[in-house]
C-alpha cells in the first residue's frame, strides 16, 4: 500500500487511543494465494454477514449496510452507505439502539496478473440517517475511524484493521453519555480489540 493510499484509507495518529489488528497467511502458491484473495474480499464486502465471520460464539456485533434513508442494503458497499451496527449490551437513544457509521473511503484495486492486490474501506462514526438530528449516534466521536483491508503481496495475504483517534462521545443526551462512557472505557480496555481480531482472522478462514 503506497503513501497516498494509506493516507486516503488510514488517518494520521492524533488524539485518543489508537488500534491496529494484523493477521496474515501464507499460500502454498500463487493460485493458492489468488483464490484466498479472492475469498477474503468477497467476506471483506459481504459486511451483512460479518456477525457470522467474526465467529464469537454469538458474543459478535450485528452490522447491516444501510443507504441514507436506513433501508436495508444487500449488495456491495459503495462510499456514502451507511453500517448500523448492534453491539453487545445497552443500544444508543440517539441511534435508535444501534451505533452508526458512514463508509468515507473505498479503494479497490483487484488485478489478478499483479504482484500486489488490495481492497479496503474507511468508515466514520455519523448521525442516525432516520432521523433529522445532526449528532453523532456512536460511542465514539466523529473524529475516530476505523479502516479494514485485505492485501495481497505476492503469495502472501494480509487481513488488517486500523483503529485511529478513537475518543469517547459525550457530546448526546445524558442516557447515551453514560452508555457511551461504559462502552467506550470497554473498548478502550481492550474488548473491541477481540472483536475486530476475530472479524480480521474470519475474513482469512
Amino acid at each position: 500500500m503506497n503513501k497516498n493510499q494509506q493516507d486516503k484509507l488510514v488517518p494520521r495518529k492524533e488524539e485518543g487511543k489508537h488500534n491496529e489488528v494484523d493477521e496474515r497467511l501464507i499460500c502454498n502458491n500463487r493460485i493458492d494465494a489468488l483464490q484466498i484473495f479472492d475469498r477474503a474480499v468477497d467476506k471483506l464486502l459481504d459486511i451483512n454477514s460479518w456477525q457470522s465471520t467474526a465467529d464469537t460464539s454469538g458474543s459478535s456485533a450485528e452490522f447491516v449496510l444501510k443507504d441514507e434513508n436506513g433501508q436495508s442494503l444487500f449488495e456491495l458497499p459503495k462510499k456514502g452507505n451507511y453500517i448500523q451496527i448492534d453491539i453487545p449490551g445497552p443500544g444508543s437513544k440517539s441511534g435508535n439502539g444501534y451505533d452508526w457509521v458512514r463508509i468515507e473511503e473505498i479503494i479497490d484495486q483487484r488485478d489478478s496478473a499483479a504482484e500486489n492486490e488490495l481492497v479496503g474501506f474507511m468508515v466514520r462514526p455519523c448521525s442516525n440517517p432516520t432521523k433529522k438530528e445532526n449528532k453523532t449516534a456512536h460511542f465514539f466521536t466523529e473524529e475516530a475511524t476505523s479502516t479494514f483491508i485485505i492485501e495481497r503481496k505476492s503469495e502472501i495475504i494480509y487481513s488488517r484493521y486500523f483503529g485511529r483517534n478513537e475518543m469517547i462521545n459525550h457530546e448526546t443526551n445524558m442516557t447515551d453519555k453514560v452508555r457511551n462512557s461504559l462502552i467506550g472505557l470497554a473498548a478502550k480496555l481492550g474488548f473491541s480489540e477481540i472483536q475486530w481480531r476475530s472479524l480480521i482472522k474470519g475474513f482469512l478462514k
